[in-house]
């Protein structure tokens, strides 16, 4: 079974898509709240693959769903403190 959480709006069509696509059982965990977006360049939606957002030499946050915001947020406050973090958004569970 293939379990989806997009991080954010932009992850959401392409995981529809894969999802009708795909010969098996699959599920989407769809926000309660409107999607936020994050600018980026949207990556292809391939079957459990990742999204590197953010690459950092300090460490690396990996968001599950919609906490990918947050987590791009927390990156971009830590590295005007100099630290610099990587964020990877797993979309598949």
């Amino acid at each position: 079974m293939v379990v989806m959480a997009p991080g954010d709006e932009l992850d959401v069509a392409p995981m529809l898509d894969l999802a009708l696509k795909h010969d098996g059982p699959t599920a989407i965990r769809y926000p309660k709240a409107a999607a936020e977006t994050i600018s980026r360049e949207p990556v292809p939606m391939e079957l459990g693959t990742a999204e590197v957002v953010r690459t950092g030499n300090d460490g690396t946050l990996v968001a599950c769903g919609t906490v990918l915001v947050a987590c791009v947020e927390a990156a971009e406050k830590l590295a005007a403190e100099g630290i610099e973090l990587g964020v990877i958004n797993a979309r598949f569970v």
